[in-house]
């Protein structure tokens, strides 16, 4: 009998490790009147909200983000398939994101704390890429001391390359984005539909679901 006791004794408490880190998930957002980041130029500056926001979990930062104040948009075409933002202009300026400890991308990759910029790109619907994720919108982030102009427009081969200069990998580091169809008047923790955490974040004529912590096919 005190060998079962024992035995359920132990079983309770693995069971509890195993489980308490999907209990502890829980994430917390605060917007900041805080000084943009160092390490981005000065026309990045002039491009940003003053005001940023705050991702935290247990009172520790995982990032941080500022949004630009004017989206650059375009006449958008006829719809396609998967691609929710098709009105956001190739390669257009979003942000700037800083990790303080690092940070895991949509596909895993692992990459250093630092500050990086966030551009709007679209997967290639291609035989590379069909079939493996529905929402093809995607923010590609690149190195804020290689991406200086918020202004400028890469074509989609240059975007790529320069976000590889993040990821130190032959692939780009990548943020993904879901459409939000509920009405938000200021940036919000969410889940998405895939039970991911995302920052619900109104600009202008569109409101993107930055998902934060989660893990997708590319």
């Amino acid at each position: 009998m005190g060998n079962s006791k024992v035995f359920l004794s132990a079983l309770q408490w693995i069971l509890f490790f195993l489980c308490f880190p999907l209990w502890a998930q829980t994430l917390q957002l605060e917007e900041f009147d805080h000084s943009q980041p160092k390490e981005i130029s000065m026309s990045m500056r002039q491009a940003l909200v003053d005001n940023g926001v705050r991702i935290l979990k247990e009172n520790k930062v995982l990032c941080e983000f500022w949004f630009p104040k004017v989206l650059a948009v375009k006449s958008p075409s006829s719809a396609t398939l998967g691609v929710s933002f098709q009105h956001i202009q190739g390669s257009a300026f979003l942000g700037v994101a800083h990790f303080p400890s690092g940070w895991s991308d949509y596909k895993g990759r692992t990459l250093p704390k630092g500050v990086y910029v966030l551009r709007y790109a679209i997967q290639p619907a291609d035989g590379n890429h069909m079939g493996v994720s529905f929402y093809r919108d995607f923010l590609l982030l690149t190195p804020a001391v290689l991406d200086t102009d918020p202004t400028i427009n890469y074509s989609y081969k240059k975007l790529v390359e320069l976000s590889t200069k993040a990821s130190g990998t032959s692939h780009p580091a990548v943020l993904s984005i879901f459409p939000v169809y509920k009405e938000v008047n200021k940036p919000r923790i969410i889940k998405n539909e895939l039970d991911q955490w995302t920052i619900a974040v109104p600009l202008q004529s569109a409101t993107l679901g930055l998902v934060i912590v989660g893990i997708g096919e590319i």
